[in-house]
């Protein structure tokens, strides 16, 4: 345990193992932190933050980040290994300003999701 730690937390990749957690903005990781996740990829092992115990961990991982990871890599701001390593599938979403024509199925979408949550009805 760490400084100021006061009970041993169980991390998302290990609560994950065996199964597909979602890490998001992967492109804002520190090259360290990028550097654990490749680890955890490549190897399927990682150490707890903080702790000396290497821990076993099988997940496959879904990523998302907002930044172009090419030109990151080209500016040393993103591993090309790590990138290689998560790129199996590339999903390129334009921002809603770019595709108008969606907010009206996304509201109805959104509007009956949360009127059934809020006992509520919306048109």
């Amino acid at each position: 345990m760490f400084t100021g730690a006061t009970k041993r937390k169980i991390g998302k990749f290990q609560q994950a193992d065996g199964g597909t957690p979602f890490r998001d903005a992967i492109g804002d990781m520190s090259l360290a932190t990028q550097a654990k996740l490749l680890r955890l990829r490549q190897e399927g092992r990682f150490e707890r933050f903080g702790g000396d115990e290497t821990i076993h961990c099988n997940v496959r991982i879904v990523a998302a980040t907002n930044k172009n990871r090419e030109a990151a890599i080209v500016e040393k701001a993103f591993r090309e290994a790590l990138s290689c390593r998560v790129k199996v599938i590339t999903i390129n979403l334009p921002p809603l300003r770019a595709r108008p024509d969606d907010l009206p199925d996304l509201i109805q979408h959104f509007l009956h999701k949360h009127s059934a949550e809020l006992t509520a009805f919306f048109k």
